[in-house]
């Protein structure tokens, strides 16, 4: 059984990364998957309730104090989806920052568990991306997946499948995370039906031709190639001005898995080797590692 010391919790501040780690410091020899149910329940999480048609991905009803609450789920999501929207609530639940403005509590949709940037006046955008940057740091701490990838050079997207499963996340959260903490420059673009949903890049990666709500570009190893649900390409070159917005003179190359439904994961980096070289961008650059 977990013993989580709220005190200690509370020391941490609002800062959502210190706040995830000062609930993790407290777990004995810590490893994946995270038992975030367990975590909820340690920190007078009395139920976690599930309920059918409620609208939104989960719900945090507290007192004032928070001294105690309730994490609603939505029952009809995957338990890895579930195990997130915990993850966020709990987010709110400790942040001494976090307050609802409703009489209900905390109710957050599909929107707010994806949720990464906000306006400075927005109060309410904020602690939902707080919540989500929690979530994150809670179910795949950066320690973690850093040592994973020590483990595992390079980019593909077979380590993302791997870290979905080790962590029960889903492969949504898991490639987020991934290019988040990656140190090569990369992006993931997550379509369906041919259509971009949205992009998730790395700090150091170029601005991208395909954004949220565009086709994926025709001559891209993502629009040619069929695959059935499951199956991973290898890497293949493509012309950088099929997915950049300006010029490059380096080599991109491109991954990318079906999944069912229409969906699709898109991995872009840069080719071994190849240097940095280009006109519209003068950020600092060091070539990847091999890639499988």
């Amino acid at each position: 059984m977990i013993k989580i010391d709220r005190m200690t919790i509370d020391d941490a501040g609002g800062n959502p990364h210190r706040l995830a780690l000062s609930v993790l410091n407290q777990i004995p020899d810590l490893k994946p998957p995270i038992p975030v149910r367990e975590i909820a329940y340690s920190v007078d999480i009395h139920e976690i309730k599930e309920e059918k048609n409620i609208g939104i991905e989960g719900a945090l009803v507290t007192k004032d104090d928070k001294s105690g609450g309730l994490i609603l789920l939505n029952s009809e999501r995957h338990e890895t989806r579930k195990r997130f929207t915990i993850g966020h609530e709990l987010g709110h639940y400790l942040s001494p920052w976090h307050r609802s403005t409703s009489p209900n509590g905390f109710r957050c949709g599909s929107q707010d568990m994806t949720a990464e940037t906000f306006e400075s006046s927005d109060r309410a955008k904020r602690m939902e991306v707080e919540a989500n940057q929690f979530s994150a740091e809670l179910l795949m701490p950066s320690r973690l997946i850093n040592d994973y990838l020590k483990r595992h050079p390079g980019l593909d997207i077979t380590h993302i499948v791997d870290i979905s499963e080790r962590y029960k996340v889903s492969r949504e959260s898991a490639g987020r995370r991934y290019v988040s903490i990656h140190t090569e420059p990369a992006a993931l673009v997550f379509s369906k039906d041919g259509i971009v949903r949205y992009v998730k890049k790395s700090q150091f990666f170029p601005s991208l031709r395909s954004w949220n709500r565009t086709p994926l570009p025709e001559k891209s190893i993502s629009k040619r190639l069929k695959m059935s649900p499951g199956n991973i390409s290898g890497w293949e070159q493509v012309d950088s001005d099929e997915w950049l917005s300006g010029r490059s003179k380096r080599q991109l190359i491109e991954q990318t898995m079906s999944q069912s439904s229409g969906f699709q994961v898109t991995l872009l980096t840069f080719e071994e080797d190849d240097h940095y070289d280009d006109d519209k961008e003068n950020e600092p650059w060091s070539p990847p590692t091999f890639h499988r």
